[in-house]
């Protein structure tokens, strides 16, 4: 680490949506202790403090900066922010403990704490991970939401701050911003994507809803999904779940490949949902959901099945296409 100076300037700017100067000063050290002082040298912040973090969010770069004595844009362990927002705040140690000031100086988070981690710095979210004899909780909005009982916690969304991932003994689970457990803290990994929970243990991925609901159980080598579908893999083979009225097996575990194809189809006055073509040996066939059932619509003996650049799916064969319209018009295809 470079050698400290007793006093280094401090100029931070805001580039949107216009460049404006939101704060120059001076971050200075005196006798181990650090302090901040204006551009007339007058104190701001007295030189009583172990250590302090200047941190900003870059619009431009999109990431948040963090300005200290010693060195500039360091990452933090301890300040692993998601989100800053457009302002300037400060990290504080005093006397041994961390706490947080916004830009007025005000207290945000009391000098309480072991270390902080900040999850989200927002005008109407401020969240913060508060470790206390080695544990963490949520410190949220002014107030701690979340006991320090958990080994580790983090945001699944900055943005939100709806849902935090847990960890206790050893493994993860997810609570809501009120400390309500949403998916217990059974599973080697836990994570948010597209509006579902996915979950692992043993090897074995599964899907909760977000509302904690168990939507798919721990039984697949991967999971590919979102809250209405979910591509699944087992034994090198792929299915297909979608929920409806509730979570069913769509496509069994027996195809090479499965795409879900963004088309409508309609046939005889019924819509036929999720059209998705299924790969085995080569060869392609169509899946779709009538009044909620599944039902291979067409054979898996089609060198490809497409959507055609107007909209509609078309099947080749030997290098001669039909539109799917055509071929069920031709084809006994039975409807429940």
């Amino acid at each position: 680490m470079k050698s400290c100076n007793d006093k280094i300037r401090i100029t931070l700017w805001d580039y949107y949506p216009e460049e404006r100067l939101v704060f120059s000063g001076f971050l200075i050290r005196r006798n181990g202790k650090e302090g901040i002082l204006d551009d007339y040298e007058k104190s701001l912040l007295s030189c009583d403090y172990d250590n302090i973090v200047i941190v900003q969010y870059d619009s431009l770069l999109d990431i948040p900066c963090y300005f200290t004595h010693d060195n500039t844009f360091e990452s933090f362990e301890y300040s692993a922010c998601n989100a800053v927002g457009n302002r300037y705040a400060f990290l504080c140690k005093f006397s041994g403990r961390w706490g947080f000031l916004d830009d007025g100086f005000h207290i945000i988070v009391p000098f309480e704490y072991e270390d902080i981690k900040v999850l989200s710095y927002i005008q109407d979210l401020m969240c913060f991970a508060v470790k206390s004899d080695g544990k963490w909780g949520l410190f949220k909005n002014g107030r701690l939401e979340i006991a320090c009982i958990y080994e580790e916690i983090e945001s699944l969304d900055a943005k939100d701050g709806k849902y935090y991932k847990v960890k206790e003994n050893g493994l993860y689970g997810v609570v809501d911003s009120a400390g309500k457990t949403i998916v217990p803290c059974n599973y080697d990994y836990v994570n948010k994507r597209s509006n579902v929970l996915q979950v692992r243990t043993a090897g074995k991925w599964g899907l909760y809803q977000m509302d904690g609901t168990p939507a798919l159980p721990c039984l697949y080598d991967s999971i590919n999904g979102n809250k209405v579908q979910a591509v699944v893999k087992l034994k090198n083979q792929y299915g297909m779940w979608v929920k409806t009225d509730a979570w069913k097996l769509f496509i069994p575990c027996e195809f090479d490949n499965i795409e879900h194809l963004s088309a409508t189809v309609c046939f005889n006055g019924l819509s036929m949902d999720y059209p998705s073509v299924v790969t085995r040996n080569k060869k392609q066939g169509l899946y779709v959901l009538v009044n909620n059932k599944p039902l291979k619509l067409v054979p898996t003996e089609y060198d490809r099945i497409c959507k055609h650049r107007d909209g509609y799916i078309v099947l080749v064969k030997d290098n001669s296409g039909v539109p799917l319209l055509e071929y069920l018009k031709t084809k006994a295809v039975e409807i429940d």
